[in-house]
Formats: structure tokens, sequence, C-alpha cells
């Protein structure tokens, strides 16, 4: 009888360790996803606002922010699949920026209908085609094609894109992060 009663109390021992685990772990896995998208947004944001500084450089400063603002429009379309494969922002960023070329090529159609607008009926543009390009981005497979034009010697393999806005995202959430 005694035996029987230990072996409930291990049982119920347990079973309140598995569930407090269980329970950690998902709050951690919840504040990391939060955190990763947090850092998403802002690190977005700072794209944008790089696109938008780009158009005011001379000569190609218009060329610039065009291919940047066709970068951050695929980044958008392909964050909704991103997320729900479970990537994290590393490995999101690292498949942005090995694939540039596919990206780039992605965004170009729904850029060419937006980027040319006053902001207001771009914006009412973008928002009517968006969902389009999401779906597309869920059902987009994409051939790593920069992998063998770079063995040519035609185009880098893998282009930093996000190097200078991941560098002023980190400063930023440093700084913030040193306030408390």
């Amino acid at each position: 009888m005694y035996t029987h009663m230990r072996t409930k109390q291990n049982t119920n021992v347990l079973v309140s360790c598995s569930v407090f685990w269980y329970r950690c772990s998902t709050i951690g896995w919840l504040s990391v996803t939060v955190a990763d998208l947090i850092f998403s947004i802002v690190m977005q944001t700072f794209m944008m606002a790089e696109a938008s500084f780009l158009a005011l450089l001379p000569t190609y400063g218009q060329a610039m922010s065009f291919c940047f603002t066709c970068w951050v429009a695929s980044l958008y379309c392909f964050e909704y699949s991103w997320l729900s494969a479970g990537m994290s922002l590393d490995q999101r960023r690292l498949f942005f920026e090995r694939n540039w070329l596919y990206c780039l090529g992605f965004g170009v159609p729904i850029t060419l209908a937006t980027f040319f607008l006053n902001f207001v009926v771009g914006t009412g543009v973008f928002s009517l085609l968006f969902p389009f390009f999401v779906i597309l981005a869920t059902a987009a497979d994409p051939v790593p094609s920069s992998r063998d034009l770079s063995i040519l010697g035609l185009v880098p393999e893998s282009a930093p894109l996000c190097s200078p806005t991941r560098q002023l995202t980190n400063a930023l959430v440093r700084k913030v992060g040193a306030v408390d």
C-alpha cells in the first residue's frame, strides 16, 4: 500500500513538473516570438526609411530606391509564409540575403504598380495588390538561381541587404535596453 501511494505521489510530481516546464517553454516561446516580431517590424521600418533616403541621392538615387523598395515589398510578402513555417528572424534574413535576386524580381510588379504614384493612391493600390502577392509568396518555391550565376561571376551569391538596418536596429534595442 505504501509503495502504491509513493508511486502515485511521484507521478503527481512528474505531471506537475512537466506542466510547469510546458508553461515555461510556452512563455519562453511566446516572448521570443514577440521580441522577434518587434525586431522585424523595427528593422523593416528602417529599411523603408533607407529606401526613402536613397531616393534623395542624385543621379542613381531613384533607381537604387526602386530596387530597395522591391526588396522591402518582397520581404513584406514573404514574411507571412516564413512566420507560418516557423522560421526565426535570422533564418528569414539569411534566406532573403541568399535569394536576393529572386526577391528583387518578386517585388518588381508590386513596386512598379505603386512606386511612381503619389502616397495616398500608391498606398491604396498596394493594399489592393498586397493580399494577392502574399498568396503568391506562400505558394512560391524560390530556386536559388543566384548561386548558379555567382559561379559564372555575374552576381554575388549573397547580398548583405539587411546589414545596415540590422546594425541600426541592434543599436536601438541596446539603447532602449539601457534605459531600464
